[in-house]
Protein backbone atom coordinates (compact mmCIF):
# COMPACT_ATOMS: atom_id res chain seq x y z
CA UNK A 1 0.00 0.00 0.00
CA UNK A 2 1.47 3.37 -1.04
CA UNK A 3 1.37 6.83 0.60
CA UNK A 4 1.02 5.36 4.11
CA UNK A 5 2.00 7.13 7.30
CA UNK A 6 4.61 5.90 9.76
CA UNK A 7 2.09 3.97 11.88
CA UNK A 8 0.81 1.99 8.91
CA UNK A 9 4.31 1.33 7.59
CA UNK A 10 5.37 -0.01 11.01
CA UNK A 11 2.27 -2.20 11.23
CA UNK A 12 2.77 -3.54 7.72
CA UNK A 13 6.42 -4.40 8.40
CA UNK A 14 5.52 -6.16 11.65
CA UNK A 15 2.79 -8.14 9.91
CA UNK A 16 5.17 -9.20 7.14
CA UNK A 17 7.73 -10.39 9.66
CA UNK A 18 5.31 -12.09 12.05
CA UNK A 19 3.47 -14.02 9.33
CA UNK A 20 6.53 -14.68 7.14
CA UNK A 21 6.38 -18.47 7.48
CA UNK A 22 2.60 -18.77 7.35
CA UNK A 23 0.60 -19.92 4.31
CA UNK A 24 -3.05 -19.47 3.45
CA UNK A 25 -5.26 -22.57 3.46
CA UNK A 26 -7.00 -21.13 0.41
CA UNK A 27 -4.57 -21.23 -2.48
CA UNK A 28 -1.42 -22.03 -0.44
CA UNK A 29 -0.09 -18.47 -0.90
CA UNK A 30 1.86 -16.35 1.62
CA UNK A 31 -0.44 -15.34 4.46
CA UNK A 32 0.58 -11.70 4.13
CA UNK A 33 -1.37 -11.50 0.84
CA UNK A 34 -4.55 -11.79 2.91
CA UNK A 35 -3.50 -9.02 5.31
CA UNK A 36 -2.63 -6.74 2.41
CA UNK A 37 -5.99 -7.44 0.77
CA UNK A 38 -7.92 -6.67 3.97
CA UNK A 39 -6.04 -3.40 4.48
CA UNK A 40 -6.68 -2.39 0.87
CA UNK A 41 -10.39 -3.20 1.19
CA UNK A 42 -10.91 -1.02 4.26
CA UNK A 43 -9.16 1.89 2.55
CA UNK A 44 -11.13 1.34 -0.66
CA UNK A 45 -14.39 1.67 1.27
CA UNK A 46 -13.47 4.84 3.11
CA UNK A 47 -11.79 3.63 6.30
CA UNK A 48 -8.40 5.22 5.70
CA UNK A 49 -7.44 6.47 9.16
CA UNK A 50 -4.09 5.09 10.24
CA UNK A 51 -5.34 3.28 13.34
CA UNK A 52 -7.88 1.25 11.34
CA UNK A 53 -5.47 0.45 8.51
CA UNK A 54 -2.71 -0.54 10.96
CA UNK A 55 -5.14 -2.81 12.80
CA UNK A 56 -6.21 -4.34 9.48
CA UNK A 57 -2.62 -5.42 8.82
CA UNK A 58 -2.31 -6.83 12.33
CA UNK A 59 -5.79 -8.30 12.83
CA UNK A 60 -4.56 -11.93 12.92
CA UNK A 61 -1.32 -11.41 14.81
CA UNK A 62 -2.54 -12.15 18.35
CA UNK A 63 -4.55 -15.13 17.18
CA UNK A 64 -2.01 -16.76 14.86
CA UNK A 65 1.37 -15.40 15.96
CA UNK A 66 1.14 -14.77 19.73
CA UNK A 67 4.93 -14.76 20.06
CA UNK A 68 4.79 -11.23 18.63
CA UNK A 69 2.22 -9.98 21.17
CA UNK A 70 4.77 -8.09 23.26
CA UNK A 71 6.22 -6.39 20.20
CA UNK A 72 2.72 -5.44 19.04
CA UNK A 73 2.05 -3.72 22.35
CA UNK A 74 5.48 -2.05 22.31
CA UNK A 75 5.27 -0.48 18.84
CA UNK A 76 1.53 0.14 18.42
CA UNK A 77 -0.66 2.63 20.31
CA UNK A 78 -3.40 1.24 22.60
CA UNK A 79 -6.12 2.00 20.01
CA UNK A 80 -4.54 -0.40 17.52
CA UNK A 81 -3.90 -3.09 20.13
CA UNK A 82 -7.48 -2.88 21.45
CA UNK A 83 -8.89 -3.16 17.93
CA UNK A 84 -6.77 -6.22 17.21
CA UNK A 85 -7.94 -7.77 20.47
CA UNK A 86 -11.58 -7.41 19.40
CA UNK A 87 -10.77 -9.29 16.19
CA UNK A 88 -8.84 -12.11 17.88
CA UNK A 89 -10.38 -15.45 18.84
CA UNK A 90 -9.02 -17.24 21.89
CA UNK A 91 -8.29 -20.67 20.46
CA UNK A 92 -7.41 -22.49 23.72
CA UNK A 93 -8.85 -22.51 27.21
CA UNK A 94 -6.92 -22.02 30.44
CA UNK A 95 -5.94 -25.71 30.45
CA UNK A 96 -4.52 -25.49 26.94
CA UNK A 97 -7.36 -27.42 25.32
CA UNK A 98 -8.68 -26.29 21.94
CA UNK A 99 -11.98 -24.45 22.34
CA UNK A 100 -14.98 -25.40 20.18
CA UNK A 101 -15.31 -23.31 17.04
CA UNK A 102 -18.91 -22.34 17.90
CA UNK A 103 -17.85 -21.02 21.30
CA UNK A 104 -15.04 -19.00 19.78
CA UNK A 105 -17.38 -17.52 17.19
CA UNK A 106 -19.89 -16.55 19.90
CA UNK A 107 -17.13 -14.63 21.67
CA UNK A 108 -16.05 -12.99 18.40
CA UNK A 109 -19.59 -11.74 17.72
CA UNK A 110 -19.97 -10.52 21.31
CA UNK A 111 -16.74 -8.52 21.08
CA UNK A 112 -17.81 -6.89 17.80
CA UNK A 113 -21.18 -5.96 19.30
CA UNK A 114 -19.84 -4.00 22.27
CA UNK A 115 -20.39 -0.20 22.25
CA UNK A 116 -16.68 0.65 22.30
CA UNK A 117 -14.42 2.60 19.99
CA UNK A 118 -12.30 -0.50 19.46
CA UNK A 119 -15.34 -2.55 18.37
CA UNK A 120 -16.49 0.21 16.01
CA UNK A 121 -13.05 0.29 14.40
CA UNK A 122 -13.01 -3.51 14.20
CA UNK A 123 -16.27 -3.79 12.26
CA UNK A 124 -14.99 -2.72 8.82
CA UNK A 125 -11.86 -4.85 9.29
CA UNK A 126 -14.02 -7.85 10.16
CA UNK A 127 -16.19 -7.29 7.08
CA UNK A 128 -13.15 -6.92 4.82
CA UNK A 129 -11.66 -10.08 6.33
CA UNK A 130 -14.82 -12.07 5.58
CA UNK A 131 -15.07 -10.65 2.06
CA UNK A 132 -11.54 -11.70 1.17
CA UNK A 133 -11.95 -15.09 2.86
CA UNK A 134 -15.16 -15.76 0.90
CA UNK A 135 -13.65 -15.04 -2.50
CA UNK A 136 -10.47 -16.93 -1.59
CA UNK A 137 -12.52 -20.00 -0.68
CA UNK A 138 -14.50 -19.81 -3.92
CA UNK A 139 -11.35 -19.48 -6.01
CA UNK A 140 -9.47 -22.24 -4.22
CA UNK A 141 -12.33 -24.71 -4.02
CA UNK A 142 -12.35 -25.57 -7.72
CA UNK A 143 -8.92 -27.19 -7.38
CA UNK A 144 -8.65 -28.02 -3.68
CA UNK A 145 -12.22 -28.84 -2.53
CA UNK A 146 -11.27 -26.70 0.45
CA UNK A 147 -14.80 -25.97 1.65
CA UNK A 148 -15.31 -29.66 2.33
CA UNK A 149 -12.05 -30.04 4.27
CA UNK A 150 -12.27 -27.07 6.64
CA UNK A 151 -13.35 -27.45 10.27
CA UNK A 152 -16.15 -24.97 9.55
CA UNK A 153 -18.67 -27.04 7.60
CA UNK A 154 -20.16 -25.55 4.42
CA UNK A 155 -23.58 -24.86 5.96
CA UNK A 156 -21.98 -23.07 8.91
CA UNK A 157 -20.39 -20.46 6.66
CA UNK A 158 -23.76 -19.07 5.59
CA UNK A 159 -25.01 -19.08 9.20
CA UNK A 160 -21.94 -17.20 10.39
CA UNK A 161 -22.16 -14.64 7.60
CA UNK A 162 -25.85 -13.99 8.33
CA UNK A 163 -25.08 -13.43 11.99
CA UNK A 164 -22.25 -11.04 11.19
CA UNK A 165 -24.41 -9.18 8.69
CA UNK A 166 -26.86 -8.35 11.48
CA UNK A 167 -24.00 -6.90 13.51
CA UNK A 168 -22.62 -4.88 10.59
CA UNK A 169 -26.00 -3.45 9.51
CA UNK A 170 -26.36 0.23 10.35
CA UNK A 171 -22.68 0.59 11.21
CA UNK A 172 -20.72 0.02 8.00
CA UNK A 173 -20.43 2.34 5.03
CA UNK A 174 -22.99 1.37 2.40
CA UNK A 175 -20.37 0.36 -0.16
CA UNK A 176 -18.62 -2.03 2.24
CA UNK A 177 -21.90 -3.60 3.36
CA UNK A 178 -22.85 -4.07 -0.28
CA UNK A 179 -19.47 -5.70 -0.98
CA UNK A 180 -20.02 -8.01 1.99
CA UNK A 181 -23.49 -8.93 0.68
CA UNK A 182 -22.05 -9.68 -2.78
CA UNK A 183 -19.38 -11.93 -1.29
CA UNK A 184 -21.98 -13.69 0.85
CA UNK A 185 -24.23 -14.36 -2.15
CA UNK A 186 -21.29 -15.77 -4.11
CA UNK A 187 -20.15 -18.05 -1.28
CA UNK A 188 -23.65 -19.28 -0.44
CA UNK A 189 -24.20 -20.12 -4.11
CA UNK A 190 -20.98 -22.14 -4.04
CA UNK A 191 -22.07 -23.91 -0.86
CA UNK A 192 -25.50 -24.73 -2.30
CA UNK A 193 -23.83 -26.22 -5.36
CA UNK A 194 -21.75 -28.42 -3.06
CA UNK A 195 -24.90 -29.78 -1.44
CA UNK A 196 -26.04 -31.18 -4.80
CA UNK A 197 -24.39 -34.44 -5.74
CA UNK A 198 -24.58 -37.09 -8.39
CA UNK A 199 -26.09 -40.50 -7.64
CA UNK A 200 -24.21 -43.21 -9.48
CA UNK A 201 -23.90 -46.90 -9.86
CA UNK A 202 -20.11 -47.15 -9.64
CA UNK A 203 -18.96 -50.18 -11.61
CA UNK A 204 -16.67 -52.72 -9.98
CA UNK A 205 -13.17 -53.25 -11.44
CA UNK A 206 -14.17 -56.27 -13.49
CA UNK A 207 -17.09 -54.42 -15.09
CA UNK A 208 -14.94 -51.35 -15.80
CA UNK A 209 -12.39 -53.58 -17.48
CA UNK A 210 -15.15 -55.24 -19.53
CA UNK A 211 -16.36 -51.84 -20.76
CA UNK A 212 -12.90 -50.52 -21.52
CA UNK A 213 -11.99 -53.53 -23.59
CA UNK A 214 -14.96 -52.61 -25.79
CA UNK A 215 -13.90 -48.94 -26.16
CA UNK A 216 -13.79 -47.77 -29.77
CA UNK A 217 -12.89 -44.08 -29.37
CA UNK A 218 -9.80 -42.28 -28.09
CA UNK A 219 -10.79 -41.72 -24.43
CA UNK A 220 -11.98 -44.85 -22.56
CA UNK A 221 -14.57 -44.21 -19.85
CA UNK A 222 -16.92 -46.89 -18.52
CA UNK A 223 -16.73 -45.96 -14.81
CA UNK A 224 -20.32 -45.37 -13.74
CA UNK A 225 -23.99 -45.23 -14.66
CA UNK A 226 -25.74 -42.02 -13.56
CA UNK A 227 -28.96 -42.53 -11.61
CA UNK A 228 -29.50 -38.82 -10.90
CA UNK A 229 -27.49 -35.71 -11.72
CA UNK A 230 -26.87 -32.88 -9.22
CA UNK A 231 -29.59 -33.52 -6.66
CA UNK A 232 -29.70 -32.77 -2.95
CA UNK A 233 -30.24 -35.30 -0.20
CA UNK A 234 -33.96 -34.55 0.05
CA UNK A 235 -34.42 -36.04 -3.44
CA UNK A 236 -32.41 -39.18 -2.73
CA UNK A 237 -35.34 -41.50 -2.03
CA UNK A 238 -37.01 -40.62 -5.33
CA UNK A 239 -33.75 -41.16 -7.22
CA UNK A 240 -32.97 -44.63 -5.87
CA UNK A 241 -34.14 -47.68 -7.83
CA UNK A 242 -36.79 -49.82 -6.07
CA UNK A 243 -35.29 -51.87 -3.27
CA UNK A 244 -31.94 -50.09 -3.43
CA UNK A 245 -30.10 -47.88 -0.97
CA UNK A 246 -26.67 -46.29 -0.80
CA UNK A 247 -24.10 -49.07 -0.86
CA UNK A 248 -26.44 -51.59 -2.50
CA UNK A 249 -24.69 -53.89 -4.96
CA UNK A 250 -26.70 -54.13 -8.18
CA UNK A 251 -26.58 -56.13 -11.38
CA UNK A 252 -26.87 -54.27 -14.69
CA UNK A 253 -27.05 -55.28 -18.31
CA UNK A 254 -25.92 -53.30 -21.35
CA UNK A 255 -28.66 -53.96 -23.92
CA UNK A 256 -27.81 -51.61 -26.82
CA UNK A 257 -24.80 -49.74 -28.18
CA UNK A 258 -25.00 -46.27 -29.76
CA UNK A 259 -21.82 -44.88 -31.33
CA UNK A 260 -20.68 -42.12 -33.67
CA UNK A 261 -17.53 -39.98 -33.91
CA UNK A 262 -18.29 -38.20 -30.63
CA UNK A 263 -19.20 -40.93 -28.15
CA UNK A 264 -19.78 -44.64 -27.63
CA UNK A 265 -22.73 -45.21 -25.31
CA UNK A 266 -24.45 -48.29 -23.94
CA UNK A 267 -28.10 -48.31 -22.91
CA UNK A 268 -28.25 -49.93 -19.48
CA UNK A 269 -31.02 -52.03 -17.97
CA UNK A 270 -31.39 -52.16 -14.19
CA UNK A 271 -33.89 -54.80 -13.14
CA UNK A 272 -36.49 -54.54 -15.89
CA UNK A 273 -36.06 -50.81 -16.50
CA UNK A 274 -33.84 -48.68 -18.74
CA UNK A 275 -35.14 -45.39 -17.30
CA UNK A 276 -33.77 -43.36 -14.41
CA UNK A 277 -36.24 -43.26 -11.49
CA UNK A 278 -35.70 -39.55 -10.80
CA UNK A 279 -36.18 -37.86 -14.18
CA UNK A 280 -37.09 -40.63 -16.62
CA UNK A 281 -33.92 -40.26 -18.66
CA UNK A 282 -32.28 -43.29 -20.23
CA UNK A 283 -29.84 -45.20 -18.04
CA UNK A 284 -26.57 -45.33 -19.93
CA UNK A 285 -22.85 -45.88 -19.70
CA UNK A 286 -20.39 -43.77 -21.68
CA UNK A 287 -17.86 -46.38 -22.81
CA UNK A 288 -15.55 -44.02 -24.71
CA UNK A 289 -15.40 -40.50 -26.13
CA UNK A 290 -13.58 -38.48 -28.73
CA UNK A 291 -10.87 -36.29 -27.21
CA UNK A 292 -12.89 -33.10 -27.66
CA UNK A 293 -16.27 -34.59 -26.66
CA UNK A 294 -18.34 -33.33 -23.73
CA UNK A 295 -20.81 -34.98 -21.37
CA UNK A 296 -23.85 -33.79 -23.33
CA UNK A 297 -22.52 -35.51 -26.46
CA UNK A 298 -23.29 -38.88 -24.88
CA UNK A 299 -26.91 -37.85 -24.38
CA UNK A 300 -27.11 -36.57 -27.96
CA UNK A 301 -25.71 -39.82 -29.36
CA UNK A 302 -28.12 -41.82 -27.24
CA UNK A 303 -31.06 -39.85 -28.66
CA UNK A 304 -30.15 -39.66 -32.35
CA UNK A 305 -28.10 -42.79 -33.13
CA UNK A 306 -30.06 -46.06 -33.39
CA UNK A 307 -28.90 -48.72 -30.98
CA UNK A 308 -27.39 -52.07 -31.92
CA UNK A 309 -28.47 -54.88 -29.56
CA UNK A 310 -25.76 -56.16 -27.19
CA UNK A 311 -25.74 -58.25 -24.03
CA UNK A 312 -23.03 -57.34 -21.50
CA UNK A 313 -23.41 -58.12 -17.80
CA UNK A 314 -22.11 -55.50 -15.36
CA UNK A 315 -22.17 -55.01 -11.60
CA UNK A 316 -21.66 -51.99 -9.35
CA UNK A 317 -22.55 -50.21 -6.12
CA UNK A 318 -25.02 -47.35 -5.61
CA UNK A 319 -23.08 -44.32 -4.32
CA UNK A 320 -23.07 -40.54 -3.97
CA UNK A 321 -20.38 -38.65 -5.82
CA UNK A 322 -19.11 -35.06 -5.68
CA UNK A 323 -17.74 -35.37 -9.18
CA UNK A 324 -19.34 -33.66 -12.16
CA UNK A 325 -19.37 -35.95 -15.15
Amino acid sequence: MTDSGELVRTARALAQRAHAGQRRKAGDVPYFTHLEAVAELVVEHGYDDEVTVAAAYLHDLLEDQPAYADELRAVMPPAVVETVQVLSETKRDSQGNERPKAERFDDYCAALSRPTDAARRALPISAADKIHNAYSLIEADAEERLLQRLNTRPAEHSEHLARLRAIYAGSLHTSLLRAFDDATVALVAKIEALSKRNLYVRLDPESRARARVAARLAVPRGDHVTLAYRIDEAALERALPPGCGLGTRVELCAVAEHVDARAQVWTIQLGSDTRRPYDGGTLHLTVSRARDARSRDSNDVLEVVPGTPIDVALTGVVAWSDEVD
